[in-house]
């Protein structure tokens, strides 16, 4: 089943949902239920917008009514991470991101996921009211009490499939820290989101940051919501 899925989600590099491009503003995306065909993004892009990422990576995602679903898959030629620990510092070497915030509003407030490939998980509930790296300060939300579901497999000669169910209270959690909820019309259908890869360099190659929507940072930098893109569940 695992291979299966695998030469489905290759095959959508030629033929996807919706392709990254370096634009402004940033990408939208509408997420299907599971079981339906589901939404597919590809074409990571380099985080200073400049092309596309050799290690590219396929994300297919869907919903259900408690939780999101991201199984991203990882194309790495070089895989590096040693880590073995919840939140952990996975970012360091190879490892899959994904940064969450209710609403279609900049976020101030949202939630950090890390997945390495050997299936270890980092969570953070991030402020940021500087639009940069420069004012982040993160909370660390131990991995059982997050509640996300989470796995990864290293595939041979292919690089990583991973496996994330996010449950929206979390994401809801990390967006609103201290309770104050705003409620509108499109409440939990509307989101911000960026999915992000840090690809760990061989000998010869330079560390690669990629995503889905670039933040045009020198150095590299993950945290810029404005740069978030837009999803709406559908």
């Amino acid at each position: 089943m695992y291979k299966n899925q695998i030469l489905i989600i290759s095959s959508l590099l030629l033929v996807c949902v919706c392709f990254a491009v370096a634009v402004n503003p940033p990408p939208s995306l509408e997420i299907s239920r599971c079981g339906t065909s589901g939404s597919f993004v590809s074409n990571f892009i380099l985080d200073s917008g400049v092309g596309l990422a050799v290690q590219q990576t396929v994300v297919n995602l869907c919903y259900d009514n408690d939780n999101l679903y991201l199984k991203p898959l990882c194309y790495d030629d070089n895989i590096v991470s040693n880590y073995t620990l919840c939140n952990e510092h996975l970012y360091n070497y190879d490892v899959f991101e994904v940064f969450l915030s209710v609403g279609h509003q900049q976020p101030t407030n949202y939630l950090e996921v890390e997945l390495s490939p050997r299936g270890v998980l980092f969570v953070a509930q991030v402020a940021n009211t500087d639009d940069s790296c420069s004012g982040i300060t993160d909370t660390l939300i131990g991995c059982p009490e997050s509640e996300i579901e989470y796995s990864a497999q290293v595939i041979p000669n292919l690089g990583y499939q991973g496996f994330l169910s996010i449950p929206f209270a979390t994401i809801q959690n990390a967006t609103y820290p201290n309770g104050a909820v705003e409620q509108s019309s499109s409440f939990n259908t509307q989101y911000r989101m960026n999915m992000y890869r840090v690809d760990f360099p061989t000998t010869t190659s330079p560390t690669e940051y990629s995503c889905w929507s670039p933040t045009f940072m020198n150095p590299p930098c993950f945290h810029v919501p404005s740069t978030f893109g837009y999803i709406t569940l559908v």
